[in-house]
Formats: C-alpha cells, structure tokens, sequence
C-alpha cells in the first residue's frame, strides 16, 4: 500500500495542511491481443485465460504484506490520560465525546521512532448516542520531510444510539517510511455522543 491511507480508508482532505491521496501503482500498457497472420493460432486468443492472468496480476499489486512477528501495544489511554480537546472527557473507565455539530476531536498525540516496515492501528470499543450521520475514528501520520497522511474508519463507523462495538483504523507503513508522530482523532459527521474504551495504538511488523 502506498500512502495515506488503506483502501478502505477515506480520502477527505483538510484544507489547513496538504492532502496526500493513495496512489496505486501503474500497471502499464494494455498487451497487443493480436499477431502476425502468419504466427496466429485458433488458441491465441483466450479471454478466461486473460482475465485469469490479469486478476493475479491485480491481487499481486494489491495484496497486503504479511506479518512478521505479533501485534506490540505503542500506547494504551486510560482515565489518567487527558485528551487534548475539551469536548472529550473521561466518565469511569470510558472517554465521553459529545458534539453540536460535524467536527473533528483531537485526542491524543504521540511522538513515535523505529517505526517502519509495519501496520499501525488505531484501535478502539466505541458505542454511540444519537449519533448523526457517522463518527469512526481517525489517525493521521506525520513523515518528517514529506507531510501529513491520514487513515479513517469509513467501514465501521457508530451511527444513531447503539451498544459498544470494537472498531479500528489501520495504516501500513513500508521499509523507509519513518512517522516521528501520531495524531488519534474521532471524526463526526454530526451531533451527538460517543464514548471511546480501551484505546490503544499497536504496531504488527510485516515482511518485506
């Protein structure tokens, strides 16, 4: 994967810093399907064959690393821990977010080195309270020298009032890609309530 975000993260930009889309890699020029008369075959032309060829082609180009040892906690957040925003404050062993309106939380931020060739997620039970539209949980990437990238959890997001549910966002890191902080965010859509448990940020090294 190439950054900022996996394929099923989101890709809604800030206007206060630059937006760095995923780019997937090229695949190159479509192969001539056709040769000399004197060469053809009946055979040459196989479109299951082809389309066959090019889906291991494309699951090649897009399959994710495997891993190379077991998940490591970075950071886990407890009551001791206070976020940066006012809108979210611990209540017991759960952090309480609410809003008005849309509004992106700022939670934690972490100062992180050796962090490469790896899979981060931001990991998090959440449950919500008339919840609008969506709220999903955010982390952004900061690569000293090339910017900010970011990873949203647009697959598991709390809508309306539902009961705690474990949800996650992650973001693959390759050889050379080095982070020096990590920013947790809770994106809403709109108003409501959500409360965040057993927050945590680990790291899974993957193969090269």
């Amino acid at each position: 994967m190439r950054l900022p975000p996996p394929p099923d993260a989101g890709a809604i930009g800030f206007a206060r810093r630059p937006l760095h889309r995923q780019k997937f890699p090229l695949i190159g020029a479509r192969p001539s399907l056709t040769k000399p008369s004197s060469t053809l075959e009946p055979s040459s032309f196989d479109p299951p064959a082809m389309g066959a060829a090019m889906f291991r082609k494309l699951a090649s180009l897009f399959r994710r690393p495997a891993p190379a040892g077991p998940p490591e906690t970075i950071r886990r957040f407890a009551g001791a821990d206070q976020p940066i925003d006012s809108a979210a404050h611990w209540t017991g062993d759960a952090l309480r977010i609410e809003s008005n309106g849309p509004a992106t939380v700022r939670l934690y931020e972490i100062g992180v080195s050796g962090a490469e060739q790896c899979l981060l997620v931001y990991r998090a039970r959440m449950r919500g309270e008339n919840v609008v539209k969506a709220a999903y949980l955010e982390m952004w990437c900061r690569l000293p020298g090339r910017g900010e990238f970011f990873s949203r959890g647009l697959n598991q997001p709390v809508t309306g009032t539902i009961g705690w549910a474990l949800c996650e966002t992650p973001f693959y890191l390759k050889r050379g890609q080095r982070p020096d902080l990590i920013k947790l965010n809770l994106a809403m859509e709109g108003a409501g309530v959500v409360w965040l448990s057993d927050i945590e940020l680990l790291k899974t090294p993957l193969s090269g």
